[in-house]
Formats: structure tokens, C-alpha cells, sequence
């Protein structure tokens, strides 16, 4: 009952976030897999949905206002406060649309990935793109979370694959790339120089985050859409599976047991304690 009662409060959440965006910025309310993450210091929420990322006010929910370098609120031409908004009303595009969260780049610049398979880096203060269009990555859709550390971003394709890419260079060049005969949808965790990964091919995967070298996989008998979870110990991870069951998996690969479930396992487990 308190799980249900949680799911339900966080969606009536996310339904009056939307809510909000739509009578503060004209949002129209479509199908959309949303995202939130929080960013910067004193910390602002950031929601990506559909064809726009929009900075909020954690408190309150409201939209942030910008403001010029004498902190005074900047205002559009019809005088109404200009907000913290990618792209700006004129530039949407339903051709541009946004699923996950930001990555932090470095201290000024966010990175995004469109589901067109486009990195798009905005500055952080003022939500201006700073790369124009974006810059194409290796053709697929991208509708998964990023991670990015020490100059290399990781991430995974729908289609298929997995990627670490050069965020050194304007280009984003790959580094590596694993080849997965499905899609890989969760967010990757990086421990120790290990990069963990799931696909809906089935397998757990960790990689040399340098080389890309598979260190080993492990088949979960189903397809996985969500990102391992590390256990409170930092000796195993948690994964749930469409084969009905969540899987206590060794640092090392091997499966150390399982828990049955009454139907696919989608999400991320929690780990607490």
C-alpha cells in the first residue's frame, strides 16, 4: 500500500510539473517520457520533455528567470520575464526531441543528447545552445541517460551498442564502441575504472572504461531496460530483468542469487542500508 501510495503521489507530481510548464511557457501537453535531474549549486531542477528542457525552482516548481549581470530579471520583447528555456519558443522543433536528463560538462556547459542522435551543449547560466543544431553522433536514437567522467562521455544507442566518446573535441569523436544485438536503455555506473552496462540483449556487461575491453558479460535470461544498482557493500549489483526476477550479480559476473517477481522487473532497484 505505501508503494502504491508513493508511485501515485511522484506521478501527481510530475502531472502538476507539466501543468505548471504549460501555463508558464505554452507547453503543449503530448505523450512524452520525461526526465529530471537536479544541477548546479544552490541546486535548480532540470525537466526534459518532448521538444524542450526547461530549468526550475525546486521549491516552488515555477520556471527560473534570467537575469543580466546586475541581477536584474531580462525581459522579452513584449516585457514579460525571459526564463531559463531550450530551445527558446521560436526555435522548437517536434523534430528535436528531448528524453533524458543533462550531463554536467564542466562548470558553464550542460550537455543534452536528443533523441535524434544529436549532443546538444547549453550553457548553464543563460540556456543558450552553445553548438548551434547540435552535433550528430553515430546515427542512432538516443533516448538514455548519460554519463560523463574525466573527458569521456558514455552512453547507449536504442537501436544497439554502447559508446564512450571524446568530449575533448568539439566532434565527440567514439573512443570505443560495444557492439549489443539490442538496445541499451540505462543509465551505465562506473566503479574502479569498470564501466557497468545492461542491454535488452539479455546480458550484464562490464567494460575497461578505457580500452572498452569486455571484461565479462552475464545472460539475465530477459531483456534489461534499466541501470544496475550497486549494492551498499560495493561487492555486487542489483538488476532486474524481463525474465521475471531481480539478480544479485558479482563484481565478478557471477549471479549470486535471485528473487522471483511477478512480472518484468523495469526499473532501477533502491538500494538503502
Amino acid at each position: 500500500m505505501f508503494r502504491n501510495a508513493r508511485r501515485t503521489g511522484l506521478l501527481a507530481a510530475l502531472l502538476l510539473l507539466m501543468l505548471v510548464l504549460s501555463a508558464c511557457t505554452g507547453a503543449r501537453l503530448e505523450a512524452v517520457w520525461g526526465s529530471l535531474s537536479l544541477t548546479g549549486n544552490p541546486a535548480s531542477l532540470v525537466f526534459a520533455y518532448y521538444d524542450r528542457i526547461v530549468m526550475l525552482d525546486p521549491v516552488t516548481g515555477q520556471p527560473v528567470q534570467l537575469v543580466d549581470n546586475d541581477g536584474n530579471t531580462r525581459l522579452d520583447d513584449q516585457g514579460n520575464p525571459r526564463i531559463w528555456e531550450v530551445p527558446d519558443a521560436g526555435q522548437r522543433s517536434a523534430q528535436v526531441q528531448f528524453y533524458t536528463a543533462p550531463v554536467q560538462l564542466d562548470e558553464q556547459t550542460l550537455l543534452f543528447a536528443s533523441y535524434a542522435g544529436r549532443l546538444f551543449e547549453v550553457d548553464t547560466a543563460t540556456g543558450r545552445v552553445n553548438n548551434g543544431s547540435g552535433t550528430p553522433m553515430a546515427g542512432q536514437s538516443v533516448g538514455d541517460p548519460l554519463l560523463a567522467d574525466d573527458g569521456t562521455l558514455y552512453l547507449g544507442y536504442n537501436q544497439a551498442d554502447f559508446q564512450a566518446l571524446d568530449t575533448g573535441h568539439s566532434t565527440f569523436p567514439p573512443l570505443w564502441t560495444l557492439d549489443t544485438d539490442h538496445g541499451v536503455y540505462g543509465k551505465p555506473i562506473l566503479i574502479d575504472g569498470v564501466i557497468y552496462t545492461a542491454s535488452l540483449d539479455h546480458n550484464v556487461y562490464a567494460l575497461n572504461a578505457d580500452t572498452g575491453e569486455v571484461l565479462w558479460k552475464t545472460d539475465l535470461n530477459g531483456a534489461i531496460t534499466s541501470a544496475p544498482a550497486l549494492s551498499a557493500t560495493y561487492d555486487s549489483l542489483y538488476v532486474g530483468s524481463f525474465a521475471n526476477a531481480l539478480y544479485k550479480v558479482g563484481l565478478d559476473g557471477q549471479i549470486i542469487s535471485s528473487v522471483p517477481a511477478s512480472n518484468w522487473v523495469w526499473g532501477t532497484p533502491a538500494v538503502s542500508g
